[in-house]
């Protein structure tokens, strides 16, 4: 999740509004984190439960949990989205410098390789791994 709001994070942070094609990422993020909460049971919150998504039959939909834990969720949901997109803000600007050098190279030839990121930051570190982030995101959240 945080990799997916790290777009939304860098338009709000450098131009101070995110664009239309940054609802797409809430919108992904939010969808990951509800199915995340009660099709997985990743929440300590709502139970350790899975689930299973809505599904029609005969013409009706259907749910297989209650308005009760629907509500739990999008709470619980709420919070694994707005921990993600607190800590894609953090590194943005903790980093700003970094993506800013990013954006002028990239305005400059419109398409980078590797090695042109690599040659303005070095080479890619190795940690913190997405695996991480999301961990912090999780205890954030659990917390």
């Amino acid at each position: 999740m945080v990799v997916g709001l790290g777009g939304r994070a860098a338009e709000e942070v450098l131009l101070g509004n995110p664009s239309a094609g940054a609802m797409d990422d809430l919108q992904r993020a939010t969808d990951m984190a509800l199915k995340g909460v009660l099709a997985f049971g990743m929440s300590a919150r709502v139970g350790l439960l899975a689930y299973h998504p809505d599904y029609t039959q005969a013409g009706r939909d259907f749910t297989a949990y209650s308005n009760h834990a629907q509500h739990l969720a999008e709470v619980q949901a709420g919070r694994l989205v707005g921990a993600a997109h607190n800590l894609a803000t953090e590194l943005i600007r903790a980093h700003k410098e970094m993506v800013n050098l990013l954006v002028e190279k990239l305005l400059d030839k419109k398409e980078l390789t590797t090695a042109d990121i690599e040659q303005l930051w070095g080479p890619r570190p190795q940690e913190p791994t997405v695996e991480e982030l999301d961990r912090k995101v999780m205890e954030i959240c659990s917390g």
